[in-house]
């Protein structure tokens, strides 16, 4: 259990640096990645989750009601290791890997 939340936690970690925001030049397609040689070393589910189609109700009788509804969209991601570099990827992008800063 430790393993998987530290794993997602990387995964977070990684998605919220200014580098994969920006779409870094980091990013490197899995396929190509695995045709050098790297091995997958760990693998899980990740969620993530949209907020979409919030929007306000006046009812005469009960006031305002607020609702929203949301999306739950489940993927994966991949951590890779070479000799001297590791990269997370993620199902979500499509598979694109992006430079880890945590070696393992």
């Amino acid at each position: 259990m430790k393993t998987a939340a530290l794993a997602i936690a990387m995964v977070l970690s990684i998605l919220d640096s200014p580098a994969a925001a920006q779409g870094s030049s980091d990013a490197i397609k899995m396929d190509d990645l695995l045709e050098q040689g790297l091995q997958v070393i760990a693998e899980g589910q990740l969620l993530e989750m949209n907020e979409w189609n919030c929007y306000s109700l006046r009812v005469i009788s009960d006031g305002s009601s607020r609702s929203c509804s949301h999306k739950v969209i489940y993927g994966w991601f991949k951590r890779l290791k070479g000799e001297t570099d590791e990269f997370v990827c993620l199902s979500f992008r499509a598979w694109t890997c992006f430079r880890s800063e945590v070696r393992n």
